[in-house]
Protein backbone atom coordinates (compact mmCIF):
# COMPACT_ATOMS: atom_id res chain seq x y z
CA UNK A 1 0.00 0.00 0.00
CA UNK A 2 1.61 3.63 -0.85
CA UNK A 3 2.32 6.17 1.55
CA UNK A 4 0.50 9.09 0.69
CA UNK A 5 2.28 11.33 3.34
CA UNK A 6 4.19 11.79 6.15
CA UNK A 7 4.90 14.55 8.51
CA UNK A 8 7.32 15.63 11.65
CA UNK A 9 6.29 16.88 14.75
CA UNK A 10 6.80 20.82 15.09
CA UNK A 11 7.54 20.63 18.31
CA UNK A 12 9.85 17.10 18.24
CA UNK A 13 12.16 16.41 16.04
CA UNK A 14 12.22 12.64 16.50
CA UNK A 15 8.52 11.95 16.08
CA UNK A 16 6.51 11.73 12.96
CA UNK A 17 3.61 10.58 11.58
CA UNK A 18 2.85 8.67 7.94
CA UNK A 19 -0.44 7.72 6.26
CA UNK A 20 -1.31 5.25 3.76
CA UNK A 21 -4.05 3.75 1.48
CA UNK A 22 -4.23 0.78 3.53
CA UNK A 23 -6.30 2.85 5.56
CA UNK A 24 -4.27 2.98 8.68
CA UNK A 25 -1.82 6.11 10.93
CA UNK A 26 1.88 5.08 11.85
CA UNK A 27 3.39 7.01 14.65
CA UNK A 28 7.26 6.80 14.26
CA UNK A 29 10.25 8.07 15.99
CA UNK A 30 13.17 8.08 13.90
CA UNK A 31 15.43 6.46 16.19
CA UNK A 32 13.12 3.03 15.52
CA UNK A 33 12.65 1.31 12.41
CA UNK A 34 9.25 -0.11 13.83
CA UNK A 35 6.28 2.10 14.36
CA UNK A 36 5.79 2.88 17.61
CA UNK A 37 2.07 1.93 17.16
CA UNK A 38 -0.84 2.30 14.57
CA UNK A 39 -3.80 4.18 14.53
CA UNK A 40 -6.52 1.88 12.32
CA UNK A 41 -9.99 3.88 12.57
CA UNK A 42 -10.33 4.60 9.46
CA UNK A 43 -12.37 2.10 7.13
CA UNK A 44 -10.89 3.28 3.81
CA UNK A 45 -7.24 4.26 2.73
CA UNK A 46 -6.05 7.92 5.01
CA UNK A 47 -4.58 10.72 2.48
CA UNK A 48 -3.75 13.37 4.31
CA UNK A 49 -2.25 14.15 8.28
CA UNK A 50 -0.82 17.23 10.06
CA UNK A 51 -0.11 17.74 13.70
CA UNK A 52 -1.64 19.81 16.41
CA UNK A 53 -1.24 20.61 19.84
CA UNK A 54 -3.30 20.97 22.90
CA UNK A 55 -0.94 22.40 25.29
CA UNK A 56 2.04 20.17 25.47
CA UNK A 57 0.25 17.15 24.11
CA UNK A 58 0.79 16.28 20.32
CA UNK A 59 -2.50 15.57 18.39
CA UNK A 60 -3.39 14.60 14.41
CA UNK A 61 -5.75 15.21 12.50
CA UNK A 62 -6.40 12.84 9.31
CA UNK A 63 -8.65 12.64 6.55
CA UNK A 64 -9.42 9.62 4.34
CA UNK A 65 -11.29 8.15 1.47
CA UNK A 66 -14.23 7.06 4.01
CA UNK A 67 -15.12 10.72 3.82
CA UNK A 68 -14.39 11.35 7.19
CA UNK A 69 -12.00 14.00 9.06
CA UNK A 70 -10.44 12.27 12.36
CA UNK A 71 -8.32 13.88 14.98
CA UNK A 72 -6.11 11.14 18.03
CA UNK A 73 -3.71 11.44 20.02
CA UNK A 74 0.21 10.64 18.90
CA UNK A 75 1.10 8.95 22.47
CA UNK A 76 -1.50 6.36 22.77
CA UNK A 77 -3.34 4.01 20.50
CA UNK A 78 -7.40 5.28 21.10
CA UNK A 79 -9.74 5.35 18.54
CA UNK A 80 -9.87 8.52 16.01
CA UNK A 81 -11.97 10.72 17.18
CA UNK A 82 -15.03 11.43 13.91
CA UNK A 83 -14.46 15.47 13.42
CA UNK A 84 -16.46 15.83 10.35
CA UNK A 85 -18.03 13.43 7.55
CA UNK A 86 -18.05 14.82 3.95
CA UNK A 87 -20.39 12.47 2.32
CA UNK A 88 -19.12 12.46 -1.20
CA UNK A 89 -16.00 14.41 -1.01
CA UNK A 90 -13.13 12.64 0.24
CA UNK A 91 -10.76 14.78 1.91
CA UNK A 92 -6.99 15.64 0.47
CA UNK A 93 -5.33 18.41 2.66
CA UNK A 94 -4.87 18.75 6.63
CA UNK A 95 -3.79 21.49 7.78
CA UNK A 96 -3.81 23.06 11.50
CA UNK A 97 -2.82 26.59 12.03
Amino acid sequence: HYVMQLVFSPRDVNLFASCSLDATIRIWNVNNASPNFTLDGHTKGVNCIDFYHVADTPYLVSGSDDTYVSSSSCFKKTPCTELSKFGIIKPSHAFIH
